[in-house]
């Protein structure tokens, strides 16, 4: 038994990792952004989109269950941990919660449900 419990804790590994990524990357007052504010917005945005969809795609391919119950739940876990992380900005000095960072994470991590659920197929 704890064996599999082992193995369970070793494939989710990465994906806890990648959410102390985040957390860690959240706690930092000001991230080094490029000068031109179009690029930075762009660039930022884009990050929120690939942050929340790697943390899809780890926590997808950690399970052995890949439903669409199991798609569901992870889309919710990760939506909600870029509700936290977003709560967590507000304690942060420096930073500021923003509702459509949400909204790009939701985005990246819907992009990886769809490229999953293709690649399942």
């Amino acid at each position: 038994m704890k064996t599999n419990t082992y193995i369970t804790l070793a494939r989710y590994l990465p994906a806890l990792t990648w959410m102390i990524l985040i957390f860690t990357l959240s706690s930092i007052p000001k991230l080094p952004s490029p000068a031109n504010p179009v690029y930075d917005y762009a660039l930022k945005k884009m990050a929120h989109m690939f942050v929340y969809g790697m943390l899809y795609t780890l926590l997808w391919y950690a399970s052995k269950n890949r439903t669409k119950s199991y798609a569901v739940l992870i889309f919710g876990i990760c939506v909600m941990y870029g509700f936290s992380d977003e709560l967590h900005q507000s304690f942060v000095p420096g930073r500021t919660p923003h509702i459509m960072d949400l909204g790009y994470d939701s985005v990246g991590v819907s992009i990886m449900r769809v490229i999953t659920t293709w690649l399942k197929k």
